[in-house]
């Protein structure tokens, strides 16, 4: 079972004036939140090229790697296992917006989507699975009535299914594909040793240049970035040898979206359930729900967020 331990543990730095982090973001991000027209919760940081900027200028020592993960804390985003350039991307933006849903699938195959974690991981006991959607937009610039985006959609696992085969992450959208955007996805698993306690992490990544890495592929079929690949198995520990068990299982996908109105974003997983192991195809309808389905003798189960609109 994955655990609460998916949710970075990240303390507040603290610099040598007695003054920290967290108090400079108090005073100089600005912090909105909302329920868009679509029902989901959302949250809008602004300000943070001044937090950067004030923390930059009043203490050159503090690399930008943990400027940009307090970033990623402060903003209700995981980073754990993420690779570095991801993580530090986030210092590019002055505003980023937040939802977050957490979806489960119950006895009957149905998908409940709910803006908090209501439900304690010990408690769920079935064979589907339990996924947490982070879905970000940062508004980048505006030449005339277009507005330029850049999309995030993270999926982490809170617990896995039992079965392990072909899987897809997409976040759907009715706005358009920004090209000029390089792209990039991750798939990042994590086993811990039963033995000696130690984490090993199970790393792909694709981009516009490298669409292929292992069992992970980047695909368009459905006009937007997809991933597709396959859930590891638990792995052998690399530091003993020994044997492991899931400890994270992260997904992360980024790219660029044009709107000259409100468009949507929606985060969408699919999951294989029963037969050989196949690319599930990717569909997007016109208010940007990403429809999955699969080959014939092939089962999915499917895991929506709540969609977002981004502010026009």
């Amino acid at each position: 079972m994955l655990s609460a331990l998916l949710i970075m543990n990240l303390s507040t730095t603290v610099l040598a004036d007695g003054d920290s982090l967290s108090r400079i973001a108090e005073y100089t991000i600005q912090v909105n939140e909302d329920v868009d027209i679509t029902g989901s919760l959302t949250t809008t940081f602004t300000n943070l090229d001044t937090f950067i900027d004030t923390v930059r200028e009043n203490y050159p020592k503090i690399a930008d790697y943990d400027i940009a993960r307090f970033l990623m804390q402060y903003t209700q985003q995981d980073c754990e296992g993420l690779p570095e350039d991801v993580v530090l991307s986030i210092l590019e933006y002055d505003n980023i917006t937040v939802s977050t849903s957490y979806v489960r699938i119950d006895a009957d195959g149905n998908s409940y989507a709910l803006n908090d974690n209501c439900l304690p991981i010990d408690d769920y006991t079935s064979n589907d699975g339990y996924i947490k959607f982070t879905t970000t937009y940062s508004n980048t610039k505006t030449v005339g009535k277009q507005k330029y985006y850049n999309v995030f959609g993270s999926a982490t696992w809170l617990k896995y299914p039992a079965m392990r085969l072909r899987d897809c992450f997409v976040v759907g959208t009715n706005g358009t594909f920004d090209d000029s955007v390089s792209e990039k996805g991750n798939v990042i698993q994590s086993f811990k040793c039963i033995r000696c306690g130690a984490i090993t992490y199970k790393t792909r990544t694709v981009t516009k240049s490298k669409r292929v890495d292992n069992d992970l592929n980047l695909k368009y079929d459905s006009g937007v970035p997809e991933l597709h690949f396959d859930a590891l198995s638990t792995q052998k520990c690399s530091s003993c040898d020994g044997f492991t068990e899931d400890y994270s299982f992260t997904l992360f996908i980024s790219y660029g979206v044009i709107a000259s109105e409100a468009k949507n974003i929606q985060a969408s997983y699919g999951h294989q359930t029963v037969g050989f192991k196949n690319d599930i195809s990717v569909s997007i309808s016109g208010d940007g729900t990403a429809s999955l389905s699969a080959s014939v003798g092939t089962l999915i189960e499917t895991y929506t967020a709540r969609p977002v609109t981004m502010k026009y």
